[in-house]
């Protein structure tokens, strides 16, 4: 198995929960948020310098549109962010199941999927198309990491507290879902699956709450081919970045404050790796 040891550090932002890095390849920017801080960061790579924006309510995604602007999925529902600073609903009010929006993506259908949480069960997975919803899964409890196979047959999909990764066959002209099969289990004491994405190969890589780490992992067996080792225990997601998609983002969280053995807690950093990944889709 190979390792990385020694990411670098990208942004020392400090956030308390870092998360859901998106590059967007037209402007060479990286977005990625804090969740329980409420703020949207906008990253200039080449100027390496990092905004941050102050957001009414706690953050679960943001994602890219086709107009070049981006969704942010808020605590009551999902927002257009336009290019003057504008925060703008982008649907007729919605009751989600569970407590909020949590990850998102758009899919390769052009349609944007999201779920929300609830650690009882009661929790859903949607499929957001424009203005109206559709529920995809139900029984969930902390909706997650997200992203589709190359060929876009396939959804890898993550409910946090079954300490599972799961596909399912996507079918890109219905947006539906079937076929739920595990893809890979991971044991408590290694952490808890959260954010993913995907490279070229078509091999995972999935971000462990608790482990301190990142893994490569070969979805057709399962098995970690690589691991990316951090100075920060909560790690939260991870998507590649960089004008040749080669950089793998990592975010990680705080929990509100550093510690002696954790000073990096909050930062995002960056590690070179041996593929690349693909340009995000848009909504």
């Amino acid at each position: 198995m190979k390792q990385w040891k020694n990411p670098k550090l990208l942004i020392e932002t400090h956030g308390i929960t870092c998360e859901g890095p998106i590059w967007d390849n037209l402007t060479n920017k990286l977005y990625y948020i804090d969740v329980s801080g409420k703020l949207l960061h906008i990253f200039e790579w080449a100027a390496n310098i990092d905004v941050a924006i102050t957001l009414p309510q706690k953050v679960g995604f943001v994602a890219l549109t086709v107009k070049n602007d981006i969704l942010l999925g808020l605590e009551d529902g999902i927002y257009r962010y336009t290019k003057d600073g504008n925060l703008q609903r982008a649907h007729d009010s919605f009751v989600f199941a569970g407590d909020r929006l949590n990850d998102g993506k758009v899919g390769p259908d052009g349609g944007l999927y999201t779920g929300t949480i609830q650690r009882t069960g009661g929790a859903m997975f949607y499929r957001f198309g424009g203005n109206s919803f559709t529920t995809l899964l139900e029984s969930v409890k902390l909706s997650n990491g997200l992203d589709w196979s190359m060929d876009g047959q396939i959804l890898y999909y993550c409910d946090t507290l079954t300490h599972r990764i799961d596909a399912f066959d996507f079918d890109s002209e219905n947006g539906t879902i079937s076929n739920r099969r595990p893809v890979i289990e991971i044991p408590v004491e290694c952490g808890s699956p959260d954010g993913l994405t995907i490279d070229v190969d078509d091999n995972l890589w999935i971000a462990l709450w608790g482990g301190g780490r990142v893994i490569k992992v070969n979805p057709n067996n399962g098995e970690i081919i690589g691991e990316i080792i951090l100075p920060v225990s909560r790690v939260s997601c991870c998507s590649f970045a960089g004008g040749d998609l080669d950089q793998l983002i990592i975010t990680t969280a705080s929990g509100g404050g550093t510690t002696e053995t954790e000073p990096l807690g909050g930062c995002v950093f960056v590690a070179q790796v041996d593929t690349r990944g693909r340009a995000p889709f848009r909504f």
